[in-house]
C-alpha cells in the first residue's frame, strides 16, 4: 500500500473518508474532514513531524472507529495517508490553502459555530499545534515570536469559545472589542496567518536540517561472489584463481 501513497487522494476517496467520519461507525469525538485537514496542516508545519502512528488516532477522537470489513478500513487509511502526503508537499512548495468550503463565512462570527467547516478545521489545527507547541515555543526565533502568536490567535480562534473568553481576560486589547468584532478582525487575516505559520514552521525544519549536517552516507556492500564466478576485478579470471582467498 505505500507505494501510490504519494498520489494525491480522488475526490471519490474523500466523499467516503468524509461520510466515515460523520457516521455512527465513529467515535462522537471523531474529526470530520475538515477537521483532519487542519489537523494535518498543523502536523506538516511543525518543526518535528509526527508519523502517522501518533497522529492516526486523534482523527477518530482517541477511540477505535468500527470498520465493515478490512478492505474499507484499508481504503479510509490509505485516504488519510495520501491526504497528509498532499497537505505536507503544498506546505513545502509554500502553495497550501484552506480546503474548498472552509471559506470564512460572513458575518465571521458565524464561523464559531460547530457546523462552520472553519470551525472545525480550526478544531483539527488546534489539536496538531498542541503536540508540539513545546517545541514551538523552544525553537522559533523572536524575531518571529510575535507574528506567530497573532497568526494561531487567528488560526485558533474559531476552536473553542471558552478559550474566546479567558482571552478576553488576559488581554486589554481583546477585552476592547465584541466578539463579532474580533471575529471580523481575525477572519480578515486568515490567510496571512496560514502562510505565515507555514512559513514560519519550514524556516524552523530548514534550521535543524543545517545543524545537524548531511547525513552521512551507508557504507557500500559487497555482494558475496562465488569461488567459481568470474572475478569482479575483471581479469577474466575465476575468483578463486585470482583475488578470491
Amino acid at each position: 500500500m505505500s507505494s501510490d501513497l504519494d498520489q494525491a487522494p480522488e475526490p471519490a476517496a474523500l466523499e467516503r473518508l468524509a461520510a466515515f467520519l460523520e457516521s455512527d461507525s465513529c467515535p462522537p469525538d471523531a474529526l470530520t474532514l475538515y477537521g483532519v485537514d487542519g489537523l494535518l496542516f498543523a502536523l506538516a508545519c511543525s518543526p518535528d513531524p509526527a508519523p502517522p502512528t501518533q497522529w492516526m488516532a486523534t482523527v477518530f477522537g482517541g477511540q477505535h472507529p468500527e470498520f465493515a470489513d478490512e478492505a474499507q478500513a484499508e481504503d479510509l487509511t490509505r485516504t488519510l495517508l495520501r491526504l497528509s502526503s498532499a497537505i505536507t508537499q503544498r506546505v513545502k512548495a509554500g502553495t497550501y490553502e484552506l480546503p474548498a468550503g472552509c471559506e470564512p463565512r460572513s458575518p465571521a462570527v458565524e464561523n464559531l459555530k460547530p457546523d462552520a467547516p472553519l470551525q472545525q478545521w480550526s478544531k483539527g489545527f488546534d489539536l496538531g499545534h498542541a503536540r508540539t507547541s513545546a517545541l514551538w515555543d523552544q525553537l522559533v526565533p523572536k524575531e518571529h515570536a510575535e507574528e506567530l502568536g497573532m497568526g494561531l490567535l487567528a488560526l485558533t480562534f474559531w476552536a473553542d469559545t471558552e478559550a474566546i473568553a479567558e482571552l478576553r481576560e488576559r488581554s486589554a486589547k481583546a477585552s476592547e472589542l465584541s466578539v463579532p468584532e474580533l471575529a471580523e478582525r481575525l477572519a480578515a487575516i486568515l490567510p496571512t496567518a496560514v502562510s505565515g505559520y507555514a512559513g514560519i514552521g519550514r524556516s524552523i525544519a530548514n534550521a535543524l536540517e543545517r545543524r545537524r549536517g548531511p547525513a552521512k552516507p551507508e557504507p557500500a556492500r559487497r555482494e558475496k561472489v562465488g569461488r567459481n564466478e568470474p572475478c569482479p576485478c575483471g581479469s577474466g579470471r575465476k575468483f578463486k584463481q585470482c583475488c578470491g582467498p
